[in-house]
């Protein structure tokens, strides 16, 4: 049974220091009200290659409000990453409202989807990557393929995360 326990060790102390390095929070104005988020780890995750600032690859940000609920909860920001340079952006934010269900989404080309970097870099199989978003979302029936805009929901904010890698 000693045995058992010196070989596990080792690996619980590694799951546990991976996932000690994916952290970050996001601050969004959304529709004029401002929300804070916090990264979902076990859901958010980057894969790519080249050291910054020519990082390539693409990057999944999940994350869920702070304050445990209200209105919007989670929200997701995916970027394509080229050379450094964010090359193709999309948001999602799922609302909750007197039992209803709303999926908002925005891209690059539906809602003006702008997202600008601040910081880019890589510590062995970790991201570090900070910046600005902004932009007009709209429900969609087709998760985000067509977006409606006729009653855009603006959103606007600053994030900062730590992503490990695909697994």
């Amino acid at each position: 049974m000693p045995r058992y326990f010196m070989l596990a060790a080792p690996l619980v102390l590694l799951a546990g220091a991976s996932a000690a390095q994916e952290s970050g929070t996001l601050a969004l104005d959304i529709g004029g009200a401002s929300r804070s988020y916090t990264l979902w780890s076990e859901q958010s995750d980057w894969s790519g290659w080249g050291e910054p600032p020519a990082v390539s690859g693409s990057v999944n940000i999940y994350a869920r409000p702070e304050e445990g609920g209200g209105t919007f909860a989670t929200f997701t920001l995916g970027l394509d990453l080229m050379s450094g340079a964010v090359n193709g952006a999309e948001a999602s934010l799922l609302s909750l409202s007197d039992g209803e269900t709303t999926r908002y989404f925005s891209t690059d080309d539906q809602g003006a989807l702008a997202v600008e970097l601040s910081e880019l870099s890589v510590d062995g199989e970790f991201l570090s990557i900070s910046g600005s978003l902004s932009g007009q979302m709209g429900p969609s029936p087709d998760f985000g393929r067509t977006v409606d805009l006729s009653e855009p929901l603006a959103i606007s904010g600053e994030f900062a995360v730590t992503l490990g890698p695909v697994e």
